[in-house]
């Protein structure tokens, strides 16, 4: 009844539906929500009046400076940067492919890809066998 299309369709469903549950049961096996109750009454006894002021005074400099800024994206960009303090520095990237320094970002990231692509499958399913990308996929 069902072309092969939807066959193939139904075990990718099934196999990501698969590795969603063994993820989620991993993961709260592993890492369980906790509530914590944490007490506030001795936190933070260093913050006073003077620092509660410059922190508000900050926050108004550079409110009264977006709200000048008149819609400009880049403006307005700048100085959030400046306020969280993340401004980007482009640094530059080598990486070391069988022998081979590689100091282009593209093929860099292309690399990491392929890796993490690939690793997925070699974890999960160690006996997946892809044989073409139109067919539908055949464990051994």
């Amino acid at each position: 009844m069902y072309t092969w299309l939807v066959r193939m369709l139904l075990l990718d469903v099934q196999i990501y539906l698969e590795v969603v549950h063994v993820l989620s049961n991993a993961i709260d096996a592993t890492c369980p929500v906790v509530n914590v109750n944490v007490s506030t009454s001795n936190c933070n006894q260093w913050v006073n009046g003077e620092i509660v002021e410059a922190d508000n005074t900050k926050k108004k400099f550079y409110n009264d400076k977006i709200q000048n800024c008149k819609n400009k994206q880049k403006e307005i960009w700048s100085i959030v940067r400046a306020y969280t303090g993340k401004i980007c520095v482009k640094e530059n990237i080598e990486l070391d492919l069988d022998g081979v320094t590689v100091t282009d970002s593209r093929e860099i990231v292309n690399t990491f890809v392929t890796y993490f692509a690939t690793i997925t499958e070699k974890i999960w399913f160690p006996n997946l066998v892809v044989t073409d990308h139109l067919s539908a996929p055949c464990l051994e």
